[in-house]
C-alpha cells in the first residue's frame, strides 16, 4: 500500500510570539483535520515529507537505508513505530484517499439573535452539535445551548 501526505497537513514557520530557545530548531506541523498544531523537529519533517509523492513503507525503508547506510531490517525496527504513528494520526493517508473537508466556521456569530437568545460566544462542536454561550433576552440570564 502506498501513502502520501494528507491534504490537511501543512508545515509552517513558528510565529515570532512562540519562538524561544526551547523551539529554536522546531517546525510547526498544522493538522487542519483535527484543528491541532504540533512542534516537530527537522528529522520528523524530513520523514513525513518523503511521502510528498505516494510511496510504500518498503520504498521509504529502502530509501532511508541507502541514505544512512543502514541495513533495511535494522532500520525497519526503528522506523516502524513512527510510521504507524503518523499513519494513525492521518498525517499520511492512502494514495487514493479523497480530500477530507476541513472544519467550517461556526454557524452563528457573536451577537447573532436566535429566537429570544443572543449569542455571546462559540464554545465548541463535534460532528453533530455546535455549543454556544447565549443570553436569554427575556430575563438576561446566560445559558449554554
Amino acid at each position: 500500500m502506498r501513502y502520501k501526505i494528507s491534504d490537511t497537513i501543512h508545515f509552517l514557520n513558528i510565529p515570532a510570539s512562540l519562538q524561544n530557545a526551547a523551539v529554536a530548531d522546531r517546525i510547526l506541523l498544522k493538522d487542519d483535520l483535527q484543528d491541532r498544531q504540533f512542534f516537530v523537529n527537522p528529522t520528523t519533517r524530513l520523514f513525513i515529507e518523503k511521502f510528498k509523492s505516494p510511496k510504500s513503507f518498503a520504498e521509504i525503508n529502502k530509501e532511508i537505508s541507502i541514505e544512512t547506510n543502514t541495513g533495511e531490517q535494522e532500520l525497519k525496527k526503528i522506523i516502524t513505530p513512527f510510521f504507524r504513528y503518523i499513519k494513525n494520526r492521518k498525517f499520511i493517508v492512502h494514495e487514493n484517499c479523497k480530500p477530507i473537508k476541513t472544519k467550517s466556521a461556526p454557524l452563528l456569530q457573536k451577537d447573532a439573535l436566535l429566537d429570544e437568545y443572543k449569542i455571546e460566544s462559540f464554545l465548541g462542536d463535534n460532528d453533530d452539535v455546535e455549543i454556544y454561550k447565549a443570553i436569554d433576552l427575556r430575563n438576561k440570564k446566560c445559558r449554554c445551548n
